[in-house]
C-alpha cells in the first residue's frame, strides 16, 4: 500500500472542496519548467540533467559581493545603483554546459558506472583557514531580479532585512501588516516622525518615578547612588478597567460562592471569610447575624438535637443560588471523643461552661438557625458579658485525637480587619488583588537581577486570567534596590483601596474597595514576603516550624507546629527589642524568621495563609528525602510492584528523562522500560492517528557524524513551516528552531474499524506515489493526475515543540532516478539526495506514511567502500525488487 493523503486543505489546491490526492515533492524548478515546456512527456533523464547542473553550478561574481559590503548599505541613496548592479542586462547569459565536471558520473556500455571518486575535486586549503559564504547552492532566475532573486519584491525585502538586521518576529509583524486586507500603501509616510507622533494622543495609563538608593555592595563602583523606579498606580488601573466593558461585565464582585468543583477565586476561603471580599452580614427573621458571631444550629438529622458553631463566611450555593452559613463547628462536652473525655474536663463545665473548637467547617442552611450566643476566645481580651468561653481547639493528627492551645489557629479575618461602613445608596465593587512578584536576570551571561511586580485581578474568571493581557505591570525594581522601597507606592494604594473611595462609571457614583487577596511568587519571593528565611534555613518553611533535618518525618504535628501570624508578629517584637546584634540573631535563627517583617504587613493580610506555596520549589527537595527513605525499606517484591504501577504515572508535559532517571542516588529509571517521550503532548495534528511514541534519541556524536543540528538552519526551518502549512494545515506562526532527533517512532492509524500500527526506524526506506502534475493541469477529478512511485530514506525522526505539543516528522532523503537498470540484475538505479541539494523538501509530516515500509535499496559499492563503510561520495543505489516478505 503506498503513502496516500486522503483529504487535501482548501489551501493547498485553492478548490472549494476536499479531493482525494497524492503527495507531491516540492521542487523548486517544477513551476518554471511547466510555465517554459508544455510537453508533459519529457523524458526524465533531460529533467535530472539539468537539475544536476544546477546542483554543480558554482559562480562567484567579485562585483556583486562587493556590492553587499557595508559600505554600501549605510545610506538609502545606495539602493538605486545597488539595483543597477545586482540586475544584469539583457546580454548576460551562462553556459551551463561549461559549469558541468568532466568527472560526473555517467554509464556506459562498459560497466554500470564510471569512477566518481573525483566527482568532488579536494581543495587545498590552510588547515587554519576558515572559509565563508561557500555555499554551492547556486538559482537561476530570470527576470528583473534575476539571477539571484526570484522577484524584485524579494529583492528589496533581502536588502532591507541585511541592512537593518531584521529579525523572525520582526518580519513577521511586517508580514501581516502589509497583508491585512485593510493595508492601504498610499497611506503609508516616508517618515517614522509620524507614526510615533500617535503615541502622544493615545489614552496609556501613566506612571509615576521614584529615585531609590541603590546598594553598593550589589551594583559595581561606577553606578549611581540612586536610581529611578517606575511604578504604575493602582487606582488607575483599576478605573481603566472598570471603563472597559468587556472586562467589567466578565467580572464577579459578589458573595462568595459554594462549589464542588473550586476552579475561581471566589471558591475559597480567603473570598468567603474576608470582609474585605465577601458578604459581612446578613438578615435572619429580622435578627442581623455578622462574621465571626457564635450561633447555635439544629443538627441536619435531627430537629431537637443543637450545635454549636461560628460563622466564618455567607456564601451563596452555586445549585440553587441561595445564602448558606458556612460555620466552623464547636463541641460540647458530650460531643468529645471518648479519650478527650476526661474528669477534669467535666469539672471544669460545671465551673466555667467551656466548649471546644474545631478544624471542621459545615455548610449551614438558614433555616436551621436557633440563635446567637456569647462566648469568650481565651486568647483575646475578656468580654463583659458571654455564656461560654474556649480555650482548647480538638483535632485530630497522625490518626488520633489531640487538642491545643486556642491561640494555635489561623484567626479569623474579622477578629484583624476592620469594618467600615459604606453608604447604601452607591453599588459597590471589591476587588481582589493578586500581586506576583518575581526577580529575573535580562542577562544570559551576567549577574544583573532586576524584579517584576504584576497584578492580576482575581475578580476575573480562571479563563480570564491565563491571558497575557490581563496581567498588569506595576513597577520594576531596579538591580541593587530594596524591594520595599519600590513597594512603598503600592502599599499606599492597597490601604487607599481598603479604606474605599468613589469613582465615576458611566456617569454614576460608585464605591470601589478591596485589598490584597494573595501574594504569587516562588519560594525565595514567597519566603521573604512572608518574613521568613530562606528554604534552606533551619526553620525554612513558612506554614509550619520543622527542622530542616526533619523534613521527611511523616508524624510532624502541622497543627501544633505551624506558624500563625499573631505568633509571627509577635517574634518579631521581641526580635526588635533585642539589645545586642547577636541576640538578634540568635531569635532569627531560633524562630527562622527574618530581622525585618515584610513591608505588605501594613495592609490587612495573613501572612502565612495569604502567600501561597510555590508547588515545584516546595516539593524540589521533599520528594527526593521522601522517595529516599521510602526504597530503603522497600523489599525485592517491593520494587518490582513499583516498576509495575510506575508505569501508570502520568508525566507533566515538560518532564525530561533524564530529571527522572537521576531523581536519587543509587536508583534510576530505564527508558527501555518506561518512555517518557510518549504522553499527551505528543501528537501528529491528525485525529486517526494515535498512540505515538519516539524512541532512542540520537547523542551528540551521531548528530555530528549525520551533520544534523538542533538548531535549524534557514532553509530546513523554512521546510517546516511548510510542513506545517501543507502538510498539517497549520499556519500559525514557528517561533523555536530547535528540535530534537530520534531513531524510531510507532503510531497506530485508526480508519473506521482498521488499525494499522506502523514503526518507522532511521535508514527505513518509504515508498511514496508521487503526484507530478503539472500545476497548470490540476483538477479536482483524481483521474486526471499523473502520478509515480518515488521512494526516500529517513535520515532522522524529528520532534518539534510547538506551544505545548509536540509533533514528529520525517527528514527525508529522496532517491532521484537515473531512467536506467543495472546491466546483469536489471535493478532500477537512483542517486540518493546530497545533503547540500535543496531541491526537494527533506522535511514531511508522519501522516503521509500509512503503512510499514516494505522496500529495500542496495548501495552500489566500488573500490572505494571498504570493510562495509560506503564512500560518501558515492549516492547511487540499486532497488532491489527481488525483495518479498515470505507468506
Amino acid at each position: 500500500m503506498f503513502l496516500r493523503k486522503r483529504k487535501a486543505g482548501l489551501n493547498q489546491r485553492g478548490q472549494n472542496q476536499n479531493i482525494s490526492f497524492r503527495l507531491r515533492k516540492q521542487k523548486q524548478k517544477h513551476v518554471e519548467q511547466v510555465k517554459e515546456n508544455n510537453n508533459i512527456n519529457k523524458s526524465e533523464s533531460e529533467n535530472e540533467k539539468e537539475i544536476s547542473a544546477n546542483e554543480e553550478e558554482q559562480i562567484v561574481n567579485s562585483d556583486t559581493l562587493s556590492i553587499l559590503s557595508t559600505e554600501n548599505l549605510n545610506s538609502n541613496s545606495n539602493l538605486d545603483s545597488l539595483t543597477q548592479n545586482l540586475i544584469p542586462n539583457d546580454n548576460w547569459q551562462i553556459d551551463i554546459s561549461n559549469l558541468l565536471s568532466d568527472d560526473e558520473m555517467e554509464y556506459n556500455d562498459d560497466s554500470n558506472f564510471v569512477n566518481e571518486e573525483n566527482e568532488y575535486e579536494d581543495q587545498t586549503v590552510d588547515s587554519e583557514t576558515k572559509q565563508y559564504d561557500n555555499s554551492n547552492k547556486i538559482h537561476n532566475f530570470s527576470g528583473k531580479a534575476g539571477p539571484y532573486f526570484s522577484n524584485f519584491t524579494h529583492f528589496l525585502l533581502f536588502m532591507w532585512i541585511t541592512k537593518h538586521q531584521i529579525g523572525c518576529e520582526a518580519y513577521w509583524d511586517f508580514s501581516n501588516i502589509i497583508k491585512h486586507p485593510d493595508f492601504n500603501i498610499s497611506d503609508v509616510p516616508y517618515s517614522i516622525t509620524t507614526i510615533k507622533k500617535y503615541r502622544d494622543s493615545l489614552p496609556l495609563i501613566p506612571f509615576n518615578g521614584y529615585d531609590v538608593e541603590l546598594n553598593d555592595r550589589d551594583t559595581p563602583s561606577t553606578s549611581k547612588p540612586t536610581r529611578q523606579a517606575f511604578v504604575f498606580q493602582l487606582k488607575r488601573i483599576l478605573q481603566r478597567i472598570m471603563l472597559n466593558p468587556s472586562l467589567r461585565d466578565q467580572m464577579y464582585f459578589g458573595s462568595g460562592i459554594y462549589s464542588e468543583i473550586r476552579q475561581e477565586l471566589w471558591h475559597g476561603d480567603i473570598w468567603h471569610k474576608s470582609p474585605l471580599f465577601g458578604t459581612t452580614y446578613i438578615y435572619i427573621n429580622n435578627v442581623m447575624y455578622n462574621l465571626g458571631d457564635f450561633i447555635t444550629y439544629y443538627d441536619r438529622n435531627s430537629n431537637t438535637s443543637i450545635n454549636y458553631g461560628r460563622i466564618i463566611g455567607f456564601v451563596i450555593y452555586d445549585k440553587t443560588k441561595c445564602f448558606l452559613i458556612k460555620a466552623e463547628r464547636i463541641l460540647d462536652f458530650n460531643s468529645l471523643p471518648n479519650l478527650l473525655k476526661s474528669r477534669q474536663r467535666k469539672n471544669q463545665i460545671n465551673n466555667t461552661q467551656k466548649l471546644w473548637m474545631t478544624d471542621e467547617n459545615e455548610m449551614i442552611e438558614l433555616n436551621w438557625i436557633e440563635s446567637k450566643i456569647n462566648v469568650w476566645l481565651m486568647d483575646t481580651k475578656k468580654p463583659d458579658n458571654y455564656d461560654y468561653c474556649i480555650n482548647e481547639i480538638v483535632y485530630k493528627s497522625n490518626n488520633k485525637w489531640n487538642t491545643r492551645s486556642v491561640d494555635l489557629r489561623h484567626k479569623h479575618p474579622i477578629e484583624y480587619t476592620p469594618i467600615r461602613k459604606i453608604s447604601d445608596e452607591l453599588p459597590v465593587f471589591k476587588f481582589f488583588l493578586d500581586i506576583y512578584i518575581d526577580k529575573f536576570g535580562p542577562f544570559r551571561n551576567a549577574y544583573h537581577a532586576i524584579g517584576g511586580i504584576y497584578l492580576q485581578i482575581g475578580n476575573m474568571t480562571q479563563v480570564m486570567r491565563q491571558k497575557l493581557k490581563n496581567h498588569f505591570l506595576l513597577g520594576f525594581i531596579p538591580f541593587g534596590a530594596n524591594c520595599n522601597d519600590v513597594l512603598k507606592p503600592i502599599i499606599e494604594d492597597i490601604k487607599e483601596l481598603e479604606n474605599g473611595f468613589e469613582m465615576d462609571l458611566d456617569n454614576k457614583r460608585i464605591w470601589i474597595t478591596g485589598g490584597l487577596g494573595n501574594i504569587t511568587s516562588d519560594l525565595p519571593e514567597g519566603n521573604e514576603q512572608a518574613g521568613i528565611k530562606n528554604y534552606n534555613a533551619n526553620h525554612g518553611c513558612r506554614i509550619c516550624t520543622i527542622h530542616h533535618d526533619e523534613l521527611n518525618n511523616m508524624s510532624f504535628d502541622l497543627a501544633m507546629g505551624g506558624r500563625y501570624h499573631h505568633k509571627t508578629s509577635l517574634q518579631f517584637v521581641e526580635l526588635d527589642n533585642a539589645q545586642t546584634h547577636g541576640e538578634r540573631e540568635f531569635l532569627s535563627q531560633q524562630y527562622g524568621i527574618r530581622n525585618k517583617p515584610s513591608i505588605f504587613d501594613n495592609v490587612t493580610r495573613d501572612r502565612h495563609l495569604q502567600c501561597p506555596h510555590d508547588v515545584f520549589h516546595c516539593m524540589g527537595g521533599l520528594a527526593s528525602n521522601m522517595l529516599q527513605e521510602t526504597f530503603s525499606i522497600l523489599t525485592t517484591k517491593g520494587e518490582e510492584l513499583f516498576l509495575t504501577i510506575w508505569k501508570c504515572f502520568e508525566f507533566p508535559k515538560l518532564l525530561k528523562d533524564q530529571c527522572v532517571r537521576n531523581f536519587l542516588d543509587n536508583w534510576y529509571i530505564s527508558p527501555l522500560q518506561f518512555d517518557l517521550e510518549s504522553d499527551s503532548s505528543l501528537t501528529c495534528i491528525t485525529e486517526n492517528y494515535i498512540n505515538l511514541c519516539v524512541q532512542s534519541p540520537l547523542k551528540k556524536c551521531d548528530l555530528k557524524k549525520d551533520d544534523l543540528e538542533t538548531f535549524l538552519n534557514d532553509d530546513l526551518f523554512a521546510e517546516l513551516g511548510r510542513a506545517y502549512e501543507e502538510d498539517l494545515n497549520n499556519i500559525e506562526h514557528l517561533t523555536s528552531r530547535k528540535v530534537k532527533y530520534y531513531k524510531s517512532i510507532s503510531y497506530t492509524i485508526v480508519d473506521k474499524d482498521e488499525q494499522v500500527n506502523v514503526k518507522l526506524n532511521v535508514g527505513d526506506v518509504v515508498d511514496v506515489l508521487e503526484d507530478i502534475t503539472p500545476l497548470g493541469n490540476i483538477s479536482q477529478d483524481a483521474t486526471d493526475m499523473v502520478t509515480r512511485v518515488s521512494y526516500a530514506r529517513i535520515k532522522a525522526i524529528i520532534l518539534h515543540q510547538k506551544g505545548q505539543l509536540q509533533v514528529p516528522f520525517l527528514f527525508l532523503d529522496w532517491f532521484i532516478s537515473q531512467n536506467t537498470n543495472d546491466q546483469k540484475l536489471k535493478c532500477p538505479l537512483y542517486r540518493l539526495q546530497r545533503q547540500s541539494d535543496y531541491t526537494w523538501r527533506r522535511i514531511y509530516a508522519i501522516k503521509w506514511i500509512d503503512h510499514q515500509p516494505n522496500v529495500h535499496f542496495v548501495h552500489c559499492c566500488k573500490t572505494s567502500c571498504i570493510d562495509g563503510q560506503h564512500f560518501q561520495n558515492n549516492m547511487y543505489y540499486m532497488h532491489n525488487i527481488f525483495y518479498y516478505t515470505a507468506i
